[in-house]
């Protein structure tokens, strides 16, 4: 647009030239049709500026890392000008990383008309990839002369992690498996939520939030919800959003971590071993964790985590995540976690005796280290 108005300038300077050494009526209305024309195809370009509009109409929900996933915009010009040309801006990145990529598209609009717009884009890591509109500049007939407007709406996609990695390496044959059934008769009380042994009736230092309201104001006393322990029957895999690296580095280790996490839960599932997946979320500064029974929780626990970001607190997050249920106790648990951060989680694994806890550390480089401590069955 600089070298437009450069010219244009140039061009003026002539015809003011032209309108001094001719001295004629015409010249000098040539003159002044010229210096008025780029104000007369402003104020057109401001009439059609509010009739513009640019948004995503379609794009996947979710998509697998490495493979090209379309994405679709629709351009639409409802006033009565043409537009030659409409310059789009756009940025996109993975959420674990502050780094964005930029690109602009140039495309011309009809009166009354509108096209869409088919992008193809690609992600090496897993993770959120939000793609956003920042800004879209119309341009005059010129092109001296523009307008923008950003939009500000963008549109997520779940890049997935791959669950295959973790080849046959996982837990030894001797781990008990459990039906549901003798889990719930086998528990004995404790905090799960999800299976309720008993109404009772109340006893001095039990908690108010357990109270059975519903059953209590049908009756003269009060009674309180006991719940289940099923948790000495399951593993807990743990994953610890904090990567040893910063930058591209960082981005690349953490989509090991989640892939290693990921397929040691999904090679528990295929053997029927029950599990849940627990994370510490810093952004909401809290312990979260998912039930995998099936493959819906799969792609819940992917939602929730995408929401998640690096941890960079000094306490590790997996001392947070089991101090979020002290009262629970696992048949295994599984930390997956940066290899340059497995030394520091030492003696936090001790700590959880009886529990047999299995560190997992996941290498910076290309190559996937997988060191299971006690190599599956012997305990710490």
């Amino acid at each position: 647009m600089l070298r437009a108005k450069a010219g244009y300038l140039v061009f003026l300077i002539l015809m003011g030239t032209l309108a001094l050494l001719y001295n004629t009526r015409f010249t000098f209305l040539l003159f002044l049709t010229c210096l008025a024309l780029p104000v007369a195809l402003l104020v057109l370009l401001a009439a059609a500026w509010p009739f513009v509009r640019i948004r995503g109409i379609a794009a996947p929900y979710t998509a697998e890392k490495g493979g090209r996933f379309p994405v679709e915009f629709e351009a639409q010009n409802r006033s009565l000008f043409p537009l030659p040309r409409v310059d789009v801006y756009l940025w996109y990145r993975n959420e674990f990383s502050e780094k964005k990529r930029r690109e602009r598209i140039s495309i011309s609009l009809a009166g009354k008309g509108g096209r869409r717009i088919r992008l193809f884009y690609t992600s090496d890591y897993c993770g959120r990839l939000t793609i956003q509109i920042d800004k879209v500049r119309i341009y005059d007939y010129l092109g001296i002369c523009s307008l923008s407007k950003r939009p500000g709406k963008s549109i997520p996609v779940a890049v997935l992690p791959d669950r295959k990695g973790f080849g046959d390496l996982v837990v030894s044959e001797n781990y008990t498996v459990y039906s549901e059934f003798d889990i719930a008769a086998a528990s004995r009380p404790g905090d799960d939520p999800s299976e309720i042994l008993e109404i009772r009736e109340y006893l001095p230092g039990d908690r108010l939030n357990r109270i059975h309201w519903k059953r209590s104001t049908m009756t003269d006393g009060l009674f309180v919800k006991e719940f289940g322990d099923t948790s000495a029957d399951v593993s807990l895999v743990i994953i610890d959003l904090k990567p040893a690296s910063e930058g591209e580095r960082g981005l690349a280790q953490m989509d090991r971590i989640l892939e290693a996490a990921f397929s040691l839960s999904e090679r528990l599932r295929q053997q029927g071993r029950l599990h849940f997946l627990a994370w510490y979320d810093e952004r909401h500064e809290r312990a979260d964790r998912e039930w995998m029974d099936s493959e819906e929780a799969f792609y819940d626990a992917v939602g929730k985590i995408y929401e998640c970001s690096f941890c960079r607190g000094k306490v590790p997050s997996p001392l947070l995540i089991t101090a979020a249920w002290p009262r629970e106790h696992y048949a295994r648990i599984f930390c997956v976690c940066a290899q340059e951060q497995a030394a520091g989680l030492e003696e936090w694994a001790l700590s959880l005796r009886p529990s047999d806890c299995l560190i997992v550390p996941v290498g910076s480089g290309e190559e996937m280290a997988e060191r299971l401590i006690s190599e599956g069955a012997g305990g710490r």
